[in-house]
């Protein structure tokens, strides 16, 4: 007997220590029971904030596409405009070297800036080749305008010959604010 005693105390003990065993594995699992809980929960509010997400973009995606149909019609008004653009400075080039070139004639003489002269005036430049006009006259710069006649210097001008003989050259005009020579 005292071998079944002995059994049955060894029994017991194994039969305590295969419950502690499966007491601590219940416990493991149920605290892995609410951490999956936890999860559970976790994931399913984000669920529903997803759903709601989805669900504003869904009524902004009309907005979106419209915007984005928008963007492209400017991007192609804004190549065209270019294009335009281009077309206008290409043309341009042509004119402005003919502006240059207008404005170079022009410099050299406006007639807002001549006075007509009176024949006697006229009579006495050719006689005596000096012109009381020029010096009874305010020439006025045709580019910047100054009509200073302290700044306005008058010289030969060489490169226009008005008699051959006896030898007599023209006149000219610099600003002496712009720098700029007309005649």
């Amino acid at each position: 007997m005292n071998e079944i005693n002995q059994n049955n105390g060894k029994d017991s003990a194994d039969a305590q220590e295969f419950i502690q065993t499966l007491t601590n594995t219940i416990k493991t699992l149920e605290k892995t029971i609410s951490v999956l809980n936890k999860k559970l929960k976790d994931a399913e509010n984000e669920i529903k904030t997803l759903r709601e997400e989805n669900r504003n973009l869904e009524t902004k995606g009309v907005n979106a596409s419209e915007l984005i149909k928008d963007n492209e019609m400017y991007k192609m008004k804004i190549a065209e405009l270019e294009r335009e653009i281009k077309e206008y400075k290409r043309n341009q080039e042509p004119y402005e070297a003919e502006k240059a070139k207008s404005e170079k004639v022009t410099s050299v003489t406006k007639a807002s800036d001549i006075v007509p002269k009176k024949p006697s005036e006229v009579i006495k430049e050719q006689v005596l080749g000096v012109s009381e006009s020029t010096t009874a006259t305010r020439r006025k710069c045709p580019n910047c305008g100054n009509a200073n006649p302290a700044s306005i210097h008058e010289k030969v001008d060489k490169t226009r010959i008005i008699m051959e003989s006896p030898r007599m050259y023209g006149k000219k005009y610099i600003c002496g604010e712009c720098g700029i020579e007309w005649i």
